[in-house]
């Protein structure tokens, strides 16, 4: 979904002394397709005094949405209607934050037949978009031809709609807006041109991949989504297109059929979400950004509201084994790593991008824990059916752990992924914290040095809060002179608000001194 922002940025920094105050009044002419206009009073420099002034022709009307909680002054003068706010401190942006803009939303309606009309509720905004995208979805015989290709022996619904899904997301992503002014950025191109040019943007990919679906008796509907994941979720109480940025797909499925992916519509049954625009998410997963917000859907007059799922952690579950010696002179060892859903997608962004190198990529991370590692050998491989994505990377690190006069050994065991440093910063906590999804099983199996045993073996640890979860626990087998060790960590995607931070930073500093963990070995 594309929408047009016009913006003008002033800097007069170079102009201003300090103690100076800098004001500008700016005056915005608009014949363009959308009725409605955001004004944002809060920005990245303080602000004395925002005022946003409001004049209409006679027999318009407007509605006004406040979102934040920022304090607004608002008064009719004349034909004016004024909002205003003053003494705004700048935005400030956090780890893991998710910034609150301080804005105005303003709706705009015109006497019955002069312009769009305006919407009462999401109910009503679905059924106006719908005609854009339910018209024109006749297939070539070409098109026909192709579909039939796809599917041959497949006889499972799903599994066709997995085949013709996979292709949309094979048409080359481009968006060439056009008629912005008239509304263009909302309204899709044919299905057969898609097909045809072998390019689309997200509207394109999903209009074409309703259509196929469609000559194959699966029912599937446009998704209008908003993928920002610095922004808020859609504010259910503005009734806005102007709150989307993205268009996905839902596909009807089968009463009987049971998967995390699914929602529930009424009037329209279960739909199951894809996106064709994100080649490295495969079909059944949903990316990160968009699992718990909420989207428009597009289905006539069932469309309307729906929340999108949030998938279990363990659809993203990464486990990991480590086999390692550990020598007087450094450690080598061997990496194998297979990791799912949302970790499998980010995986293979790094691994099949052109303009970056996936090994260069595994040495910054292992240097991450354990300085001056070198890859020794790497292969990888992306197991699509599964959604699945698999490392493998030998390495070697000279020098690991304090060596005292070859008698003394003392070496941190958690050798990958060890956190050393509060990821929220040090700064006194302002924002409410957007936690990302974690879902770590990992073991080591470390073989110790010849003629050293085990003097000083850390504690197992376990703590658990709302948000997540940690656990290490360490094993010395004397028989075999190996030390075994077992990691894991869940965090859930939770927003965690300002009064419930300090539990979340005493969990996180206990993690990274249970990661910090170190064994003592003494020669014999």
């Amino acid at each position: 979904m594309i929408t047009t922002h016009r913006r003008r940025f002033i800097d007069a920094s170079g102009d201003a002394m300090v103690g100076s105050v800098f004001g500008y009044e700016t005056v915005v002419r608009d014949r363009g397709s959308a009725s409605e206009l955001v004004w944002r009073f809060q920005t990245e420099y303080p602000v004395l005094r925002s005022r946003v002034s409001l004049s209409l022709p006679e027999g318009w009307s407007y509605r006004a949405h406040v979102m934040s909680d920022g304090k607004l002054s608002h008064g009719d003068e004349g034909s004016f209607s004024s909002w205003e706010a003053r003494d705004l401190p700048s935005v400030e942006r956090q780890p893991y934050g998710r910034v609150k803009q301080f804005e105005l939303g303003l709706a705009l309606a015109a006497p019955n037949g002069e312009r769009e009309f305006l919407p009462e509720s999401w109910e009503d905004l679905a059924r106006y978009f719908w005609p854009y995208f339910s018209s024109d979805r006749e297939l070539t015989p070409e098109m026909s031809s192709r579909v039939s290709e796809l599917t041959a022996g497949l006889t499972d619904p799903l599994e066709r709609a997995r085949a013709l899904a996979e292709f949309a997301q094979s048409i080359n992503y481009l968006s060439i807006a056009l008629d912005l002014g008239s509304g263009g950025g909302y309204r899709p191109r044919a299905p057969v041109e898609v097909f045809q040019s072998n390019y689309g943007d997200c509207k394109d990919k999903t209009n074409l991949l309703v259509a196929l679906l469609g000559a194959k008796g699966v029912e599937a509907y446009p998704l209008i989504v908003n993928w920002d994941s610095e922004a808020s979720d859609v504010d259910a109480d503005w009734v806005s297109p102007m709150q989307f940025n993205h268009c996905i797909v839902a596909i009807k499925v089968p009463d009987a059929y049971e998967s995390p992916n699914i929602v529930q519509k009424e009037g329209v049954g279960k739909l199951f979400i894809f996106d064709p625009t994100d080649v490295h998410t495969t079909f059944g997963d949903i990316a990160t950004d968009l699992q718990g917000t909420k989207g428009l859907l597009l289905a006539g007059d069932a469309g309307g509201l729906i929340s999108i799922p949030r998938l279990p952690l363990e659809n993203c579950e990464v486990r990991r084994t480590v086999s390692a010696h550990l020598g007087l002179a450094g450690v080598q060892g061997k990496l194998k790593e297979v990791s799912k859903g949302q970790n499998a997608a980010f995986e293979r962004r790094f691994a099949f991008t052109n303009d970056r190198n996936y090994t260069e990529r595994v040495l910054r991370w292992l240097g991450g824990s354990i300085h001056s590692a070198q890859v020794l050998e790497m292969e990888s491989n992306d197991y699509r059916e599964r959604d699945a994505f698999s490392l493998e990377a030998t390495f070697y690190a000279k020098g690991y752990g304090k060596n005292i006069r070859d008698r003394t050994l003392m070496f941190k065991p958690v050798l990958i992924d060890r956190m050393e440093v509060l990821p929220f910063g040090k700064d006194v906590r302002k924002q409410e914290v957007h936690l990302k999804p974690q879902c770590l099983v990992e073991s080591y199996e470390l073989s110790l040095p010849e003629g050293f045993e085990v003097s000083e073996m850390p504690e197992n640890r376990s703590f658990e809060e709302l948000f997540g979860s940690y656990e290490l626990n360490f094993e010395y087998d004397a028989e075999l002179d190996l030390l075994r060790v077992n990691r894991s960590i869940r965090i859930e995607p939770l927003l965690v608000p300002l009064e419930h931070y300090p539990a979340l930073e005493r969990f996180y500093k206990r993690r990274i001194n249970a990661d910090s963990s170190t064994v003592v070995l003494e020669a014999l």
